[in-house]
């Protein structure tokens, strides 16, 4: 058609609307949901972007009002888990209202992705290079340059990313040096302690092959520099709570908290590595647990918040989580501890909603990754039974006594406990298939 021809077409049809006066054409009503597999089970068409989104309407009813949706994956490096995170997220942006996306990668290391989701400026590829290296995916890219053409096309109602996990101390430590060399020259010897806090004089994640690393690990402790960490960490914040007014008044409230928040990260990290699990995996998720909604203050205030981790990160009373693999009886240093979602359910209540993603045939960089498990009792293996693709799976009431009655210990996520005092919903995928790296800082 030429573009005369268009021209003309389209001054008609404005003509028509006009002298119809009350007529507007609407968009068609988006279709009704399918009917659900059984009570509480729904099936989703896809994983992969779609313009319809009715499968996700019982989505919505799971997350109500919540400001704050989890949403975890049984394991990293596998991309099925990742593309349906994704569509999750879009849904809950376009139609939900959530703004914010809390992401398991270090705060201060994942700066790059925060801003170049703010403001396009670059490529995601090198806004990825400080996330950790199981997100260098296709497609968690394409969700960061997603989130910032919505902020290109939208700048009065943006979404903003940050991470929030605290294991950076090459970052955390410098940060708050140059805090107090900034606020209060004349204190800046109270740092000294803490640069012998684990990693605090690293460049950055290849302390885990230093020989520092490896005395730790191997047991050949410093624990005259534990001490000093320790007591400098402590120290400093007993300074900055009794000098806060004059901190601020040198600097600015935010400056401020951000120095709290480094300590956090690094007191949650020296414990993380010395306190034997399960005492060191519940010091990692309480200090994840403090930067979510207090990073989200700063970053994103008052709006609603996606966070994208693991299941058992994420999962709300982890402490009662028993048992590994096909074995309840068995198990593993971490089980007993408080985890992350443990923390954010007792603060936040019904504002805290978890979505577990799980499948039976989960493919990843290092493998098949839990084992596909046949045990009676695995909610992955009596979900195949329904022979769909993708399931939604709602656990805020007992699902029919067929399929998953209330009371019994169940496997999930190759862990043993009650997976309705865990999470709020399921999302299971009969595959995931593995995510291929990025040549990403390369």
């Amino acid at each position: 058609m030429t573009l005369s021809r268009l021209l003309k077409l389209s001054a008609a049809l404005a003509i028509t609307a006009c002298s119809e006066g009350t007529t507007t054409i609407s968009p068609p009503p988006p279709p009704p949901p399918p009917p659900p597999v059984m009570a509480g089970v729904y099936e989703l068409t896809t994983i992969g972007d779609t313009p319809n989104t009715g499968d996700l309407e019982p989505f919505r009813s799971i997350v109500g009002n919540a400001r704050f949706v989890a949403l975890g994956e049984s394991t990293h490096t596998s991309r099925g888990f990742y593309q349906a995170k994704v569509r999750l997220i879009k849904f809950m942006i376009e139609k939900m209202g959530f703004r914010a996306l809390a992401f398991e990668t270090p705060w201060l290391d994942g700066r790059k992705a925060s801003e170049y989701v703010k403001s396009c400026t670059g490529t995601p590829e090198a806004a990825m290079v400080g996330m950790f290296r199981v997100w260098h995916d296709a497609t968690v890219r394409d969700l960061l340059r997603y989130m910032c053409e919505h902020n290109r096309d939208f700048p009065n109602d943006p979404v903003t990313f940050y991470g929030f996990d605290i294991q950076e101390p090459w970052s955390s430590a410098p940060a708050l040096r140059q805090f107090i060399q900034t606020a209060a020259p004349s204190q800046i010897s109270r740092i000294d302690p803490v640069m012998r806090c684990l990693g605090a004089t690293h460049i950055n994640d290849q302390f885990f092959v230093s020989q520092e690393y490896i005395d730790h690990r191997d047991g050949r402790r410093n624990q005259a520099a534990h001490d000093d960490c320790i007591r400098g960490i402590t120290d400093i914040e007993s300074w900055i709570a009794a000098n806060t007014a004059s901190l601020i008044s040198a600097s600015s409230a935010r400056s401020v908290e951000e120095a709290r928040l480094y300590l956090v990260a690094l007191r949650a990290w020296q414990d993380q590595l010395w306190v034997p699990d399960p005492g060191g995996y519940q010091a990692r998720d309480y200090g994840m647990s403090q930067m979510i909604p207090r990073l989200g203050a700063l970053q994103a205030p008052g709006k609603k918040t996606i966070i994208w981790a693991w299941n058992w990160h994420i999962a709300r009373r982890y402490e009662e989580v028993r048992g590994w693999n096909d074995n309840p009886d068995e198990r593993i240093g971490r089980q007993g501890a408080r985890a992350m979602g443990s923390f954010l359910h007792d603060a936040l209540g019904a504002d805290y909603v978890t979505v577990g993603l799980i499948g039976r045939r989960v493919l990843s960089i290092i493998g098949v990754s839990p084992p596909i498990t046949f045990h009676p009792q695995a909610v992955e293996f009596r979900l195949s039974q329904l022979g769909k693709n993708y399931l939604l799976v709602d656990l805020r009431q007992p699902l029919p006594e067929s399929l998953l009655p209330a009371g019994p210990v169940y496997q999930v996520s190759q862990e043993w406990g009650n997976p309705y005092r865990q999470f709020d919903a399921l999302l299971y995928l009969d595959e995931s298939v593995p995510m291929t790296f990025l040549p990403i800082g390369q």
